[in-house]
């Protein structure tokens, strides 16, 4: 009985793909035109907050041996 609620389970992930593997339809059927057009749009939309995140992450000391500044960045970007 265990080994065929294995078997069962090992089937249906193999059957069912991961959430994470399904296709976003809306971005596979846009022209690469479209979608180039609206990552520019957003960019330009969000620039000046985009550029400050950028320069904050820089700001930070980033050496190997220097664990608190590390730390740091590492807190930043999973921040963003």
């Amino acid at each position: 009985m265990i080994r065929m609620g294995f078997l069962l389970l090992f089937l249906s992930a193999i059957i069912y793909p991961a959430e994470a593997q399904k296709s976003n339809t809306q971005l596979n059927t846009a022209a690469p035109a479209q979608v180039a057009s609206a990552v520019r749009v957003y960019r330009q939309a969000n620039e000046h907050a985009i550029m400050e995140k950028f320069t904050s992450l820089l700001s930070i000391p980033n050496t190997a041996s220097d664990a608190i500044n590390i730390q740091k960045n590492a807190t930043r970007i999973a921040a963003m």
